[in-house]
C-alpha cells in the first residue's frame, strides 16, 4: 500500500501548522493518518516510493515515459532549499509533495505522488492542503506546477481545495497557479466538507459498532467496569458483547477471555475500565488484535501515559473516546448501546456532548424533566481524540440528530470545531455551554481536562461567528433547545408580553432588554381587540397586564391578539393562578400561532402541551433572544467572505520582506494599509527640524509631529507626540523637545497632516494561541481604555459578522448608518491583511477617523498605526 517510514512520526493537534512536528487528519475513508514535514531520514521512503512507476506514474509525475533515477528525484525532493510533506498511515508512507521556491520570493514550484494503492482515499488532497499551509507560512502567495492535461485526478484534487486557482492549458500540460493561505473555518470551503465526512464515517466502531467488548469488567458489584457491563445488557445492545479480564468473567453467559487478543471476534469497540499504569498495555493488545475504536473510562491517565495512549491509537487507527468520561450512549434502533455509569435521557433527537461527567448526567436529567431525550451522548473527558467536532460532524449525517448541546472546557481544534459546527447549525440548533469565562474557571478547566481553556474574547466570537448559541448552564441550554424544537424561529426583536400581574410582566420586559429583545407596543387594531375580550382595568398598551380575575380561556384569546399584531416577533407569557383558577390552563392552544409564543410558569404551573415552558423570565428571554440571533445567522450563513477590491498581495508581502522581527517601519506599515486598500494619512520621516519645517510647508495646514525612537512605543503617553501645530516656531519647538526627552535614542520625526474632527475608532488585530487572527473594535483616541466598549471577531469575517461587531460595540448606538459602513469595510480589510501576512501577531490603527467624505457618506482615515511582526 505504501513504503515504510524510516522516521518515528508523532501525532498531535490537527490544528497545529504544518511546519510543525506533524499532526492527525482523516483520510477520505475515515482512516487515521499522520502528516509530517519530511528530511532527510525520510530518504528511504521517499526513494521507495518513486521505484517502479508503472508507465502512468511516470508520465503524470514527470510528464514523459521515462524517469529519472529514484534515489536522485528522492534528494531533490528532500532538499534543503525546498519544503516536503509526507502523509503516513501505520507508519507507511502513501505520498509526498514538494515545493522549491523560485528566485522571485513570493512563489514556489511543486510536485507530487501518491502510491497507487492509496489513491482515491483524499491523500493527494491532504497532501496538497498540507503544502499550502507550509507555503504560507514561509510567506509564499502563489504555488505553481504543470498538470499532464489528462490527469484528471490531479486537477480535480486542485479544484476542490477551495483556494482561487488559475489553469492555462498548453496541449499535453496544463499550467496551474494556485494560490495559498488557509482554509477559513467560517465559510463553504470544500476542505470542511471532506472533514466532516471523514470524520462521521471515522466514528461509525465508536456509535454504531457491531460489537463491543468490556476491558476489566469485575465480579465485584459496585465497581464501573461491572455497573457499565450491567448498563450494556439493559440496554439491549444488538449486537456481540464479550468479557475481556484475566481472573475470569462476571458473567459466565457471555464471551470470555484473559486478553482482548484471545477472543474469537475481534470487537468494533473496546470499553477500558482498567487501572491507569494498565490503559497503555490494554490499548496497544488491542491494536495489534485490530479492534476499531477505545472507550476508556479510566482517569489519572495523564502526562506521559497520555501521550503514549493518543500515539498508540494513531499507530493502530483506532479512534479513542476518554480517558476520564463517564461513557457513552447511541439509541439507534440498530444499536441501543449505553455505555455509562450513570442515568441518561431517554432515546429521541438531541444530540449531547459534555468533556465533564457531571455535566453529562446533568443534561440527561434537564433533557429527560423536558419531554426530550437523546440520539447520542458522549461524555469526552480528557478528549485526546474523538472530540465535540467529531460529533457535530456525526450528528450532522445520522439523519436523527434535530438539535445539539455541549459542554466544552477547550477547543482543542478550534478551526475544525468552528468549520464542522457552521455546517451542522445549518440544519440544527447548536447550544454551546462553554466554561473557562472567569480566571479560576480557565485555570480549574486546565487542571480538569489537561487542557488550555481558549480566551473568552476568542472563544465567543468564534462560537457567535459559527452559528452556535451560548447558555449558561444546563437546565438554560435545555430549554433553549426545546423552545428552538417547538416554535418557530422570531423574524425579529420585538416581544410582546402578556400577564395576568403587572409586576410579573415588569420582570418580563426587564429579563427581554436585557437579552438584547425590545418591547413591543401594540398597535391600535390590537388594542381595540383586547379591550373587547379584557376586563377594563386591563394594561392593553404592552406589556398586556389583563388583571388576575380573567379565565383561562380569555387569557388564551389574549395571547392570540398579541401574536396577530404586526409589531410582534415573539411573545412571551407569564401568570400565576388565583382562586379563580390558572390562566395558563388553555395556552397549549396557542401552538399554531404565527410567532413563537414562549410561556413563564412560576412555581411549577404548566400549561396542557406543545408550548415551550420556563421556570423564570430570563431563561424564557435568553430562549427568544436566542431564536432571534439563529434566525438572523440562518439568513447571512451563506454569506461569503468578501473578495475585497484595491487589495494587493503581492505588494503586502513585499512591504515585509526585508522586516526582521518586532515593530515595523512606520513606512512599511503605511504601504501594509496601502496594500490593504486602507486610507492612512502620509507619514514622512524628518531627521532634522529644517526638514520638518519643510513638510509642514509641504502639508499647507496644520500637522502632528511623532518621535520615533529606540523603544517607543505609546507615543503619546510618553511626551513623543505634539498635535496641530501650525507655524515654524511650533515645529523647531516640537522637534527640540523631542530631542531634549528622548536625546541619542531619537531616530527621526513623524510629520502627518492634521486628520481632526469626527468620530475615533480603534481596530485591532492579535493572534490568539488557540483560535488563531482575532480582530478588536471599539472607540478610540482618548477613550481607548473603554475596554468594555470593544467587540471582537475572528480575521475570517463576512460582511454581517463585521456589521454586528460594530453594533455590539460601544460605537454602535453612537454611529450613523454610513459611519459603521465605514468601520466594517476597514474591519474586512483588516481581516484580509492579517490572514495574507501571516508574520502578524499585534496590530493597531487608532485613531481611525471617520469623517464625511463630501459625497455624502462617511470615510475612513488611518492617522496612526503599529505593526508587530514575528520573526
Amino acid at each position: 500500500m505504501g513504503v515504510p517510514a524510516s522516521a518515528t512520526t508523532r501525532s498531535g493537534d490537527p490544528s497545529e501548522p504544518v511546519a510543525g512536528r506533524g499532526h492527525d487528519v482523516l483520510l477520505g475513508d475515515g482512516r487515521r493518518a499522520v502528516v509530517r514535514p519530511l528530511d532527510r531520514s525520510d530518504l528511504p521512503a521517499v526513494t521507495a516510493l518513486h521505484t517502479g512507476l508503472d508507465t502512468t506514474d511516470r508520465h503524470f509525475r514527470y510528464l514523459s515515459a521515462s524517469a529519472p533515477d529514484p534515489r536522485r528525484t528522492a534528494r531533490s525532493v528532500l532538499a534543503p532549499t525546498g519544503h516536503a510533506v509526507g502523509v503516513f498511515e501505520a507508519g507507511e508512507l502513501l505520498g509526498v509533495a514538494h515545493y522549491v521556491p523560485v528566485p522571485d520570493g513570493s512563489t514556489a514550484e511543486f510536485a507530487v505522488l501518491v502510491a497507487p494503492a492509496a489513491r482515491h482515499r483524499g491523500a493527494g488532497t491532504l497532501l496538497m492542503e498540507a503544502l499550502a499551509g507550509a507555503a504560507t507560512a514561509a510567506g509564499l502567495a502563489t504555488l505553481t506546477g504543470e498538470v499532464a492535461s489528462d490527469n484528471a485526478p490531479m486537477m480535480r484534487v486542485l479544484t476542490d481545495l477551495g483556494r482561487p486557482l488559475r489553469t492555462r492549458p498548453d496541449g499535453p500540460v496544463t499550467h496551474v497557479r494556485l494560490e495559498t493561505g488557509d482554509p477559513t473555518p467560517l465559510s463553504d470551503d470544500p476542505h470542511w466538507s471532506r472533514v466532516s465526512a471523514a470524520s462521521a464515517i471515522s466514528l461509525t466502531p465508536v456509535l454504531a459498532p457491531a460489537s463491543v467488548a468490556v476491558v476489566g469488567a469485575s465480579r465485584r458489584p459496585g465497581t464501573v467496569g461491572r455497573a457499565v457491563l450491567d448498563r450494556i445488557r439493559r440496554g439491549g445492545f444488538s449486537g456481540p458483547l464479550a468479557v475481556v479480564n484475566p481472573r475470569g468473567t462476571p458473567a459466565p453467559d457471555l464471551p470470555w477471555a484473559g486478553t482482548v487478543g484471545e477472543l474469537g471476534t475481534v470487537p468494533d469497540l473496546a470499553v477500558l475500565c482498567v487501572p491507569a499504569d494498565a490503559v497503555v498495555p490494554v490499548a496497544e493488545d488491542c491494536g495489534r488484535a485490530g479492534v476499531g475504536a477505545l472507550l476508556v473510562l479510566t482517569s489519572g491517565v495523564t502526562g506521559a501515559d497520555a501521550g503514549r495512549l493518543a500515539a498508540v491509537c494513531a499507530h493502530h487507527r483506532m479512534r479513542l473516546v476518554g480517558p476520564n468520561c463517564l461513557g457513552l450512549v447511541d439509541t439507534a434502533p440498530g444499536v441501543a448501546l449505553d455505555a455509562t455509569f450513570a442515568t441518561t435521557a431517554p432515546a429521541g433527537e438531541i444530540g449531547v456532548a459534555a468533556q465533564s461527567g457531571g455535566i453529562a448526567v446533568a443534561l440527561g436529567h434537564e433533557l429527560a424533566a423536558a419531554g426530550l431525550g437523546i440520539s447520542s451522548l458522549v461524555s469526552t473527558g480528557d478528549a485526546l481524540d474523538v472530540a465535540a467536532d467529531d460529533l457535530l460532524a456525526w450528528w450532522a449525517h445520522d439523519g436523527r440528530t434535530r438539535g445539539a448541546v455541549l459542554y466544552l472546557e477547550s477547543a482543542r481544534r478550534p478551526h475544525e470545531f468552528a468549520a464542522v459546527a457552521r455546517r451542522a447549525a445549518r440544519t440544527m440548533p447548536v447550544v454551546v455551554i462553554p466554561s473557562g469565562s472567569s480566571d479560576a474557571g480557565r485555570r480549574a478547566a486546565a487542571s480538569h481536562t489537561a487542557s488550555t481553556a481558549t480566551p473568552r474574547t476568542a472563544r465567543d466570537a468564534l462560537y457567535r461567528q459559527a452559528g452556535l448559541l451560548l447558555a449558561r448552564d444546563p437546565r438554560e441550554a435545555v430549554q433553549m433547545l426545546a423552545t428552538l424544537q417547538s416554535a418557530p424561529l422570531p423574524a425579529g426583536p420585538r416581544v410582546g408580553i402578556v400577564s395576568n400581574a403587572g409586576g410579573l410582566g415588569v420582570l418580563a420586559a426587564d429579563a427581554c432588554t436585557d437579552a438584547g429583545l425590545q418591547v413591543a407596543r401594540m398597535e391600535a387594531g390590537t388594542r381595540f381587540a383586547l379591550a373587547g375580550i379584557l376586563p377594563a382595568t386591563a394594561a392593553v398598551g404592552g406589556p398586556v397586564d389583563t388583571t388576575a380575575v380573567v379565565g383561562a380561556r380569555a387569557f388564551a384569546r389574549a395571547v392570540t391578539v398579541v401574536a396577530h399584531d404586526p409589531g410582534v416577533d415573539a411573545v412571551v407569557v407569564t401568570g400565576v393562578p388565583t382562586d379563580l383558577g390558572d390562566p395558563l390552563a388553555e395556552i397549549g392552544d396557542a401552538a399554531g400561532e404565527p410567532v413563537p409564543v414562549v410561556v413563564v410558569a412560576p412555581g411549577g404551573s404548566r400549561p396542557r402541551d406543545r408550548v415551550p415552558v420556563h421556570d423564570d423570565v430570563t431563561s424564557a428571554a435568553a430562549a427568544v433572544a436566542a431564536g432571534v440571533r439563529r434566525g438572523h445567522w440562518l439568513r447571512h450563513a451563506a454569506d461569503p467572505v468578501p473578495a475585497l477590491l484595491r487589495t494587493d498581495t503581492t505588494r503586502a508581502h513585499a512591504a515585509v520582506a526585508g522586516a526582521g522581527e518586532g515593530w515595523l517601519d512606520p513606512l512599511g506599515v503605511l504601504e501594509l494599509l496601502g496594500a490593504a486598500g486602507i486610507p492612512a494619512a502620509p507619514v514622512a520621516r524628518v531627521r532634522t527640524a529644517d526638514g520638518a519645517v519643510q513638510r509642514w510647508r509641504a502639508a499647507g495646514g496644520p500637522v502632528a509631529l511623532k518621535a520615533e525612537a529606540t523603544g517607543l512605543l505609546h507615543k503619546a503617553a510618553a511626551g513623543g507626540v505634539v498635535l496641530d501645530v501650525d507655524s515654524e516656531d511650533g515645529v523647531r519647538a516640537a522637534v527640540g523637545r523631542f530631542a531634549a526627552r528622548f536625546g541619542d535614542t531619537l531616530r527621526g520625526v513623524l510629520v502627518q497632516p492634521m486628520v481632526s474632527g469626527g468620530d475615533e475608532v480603534l481596530v485591532g488585530a492579535t493572534v490568539d494561541a488557540v483560535v488563531g487572527p482575532v480582530l478588536t473594535v471599539g472607540p478610540g483616541g482618548s477613550a481607548t481604555d473603554a475596554v468594555g466598549g470593544r467587540s471582537h471577531l475572528l480575521a475570517v469575517a463576512s460582511p454581517d459578522d463585521a456589521d454586528g461587531a460594530v453594533a455590539d460595540s460601544a460605537l454602535g448606538p453612537r454611529l450613523a448608518v454610513q459611519g459603521r459602513a465605514a468601520v466594517r469595510d476597514v474591519l474586512l480589510r483588516w481581516g484580509w491583511l492579517v490572514r495574507t501576512v501571516p508574520r502578524m501577531v499585534e496590530a493597531e490603527i487608532n485613531p481611525l477617523v471617520l469623517r464625511p467624505d463630501g459625497r455624502g457618506g462617511v470615510g475612513a482615515t488611518a492617522v496612526d498605526a503599529r505593526i508587530r511582526l514575528r520573526g
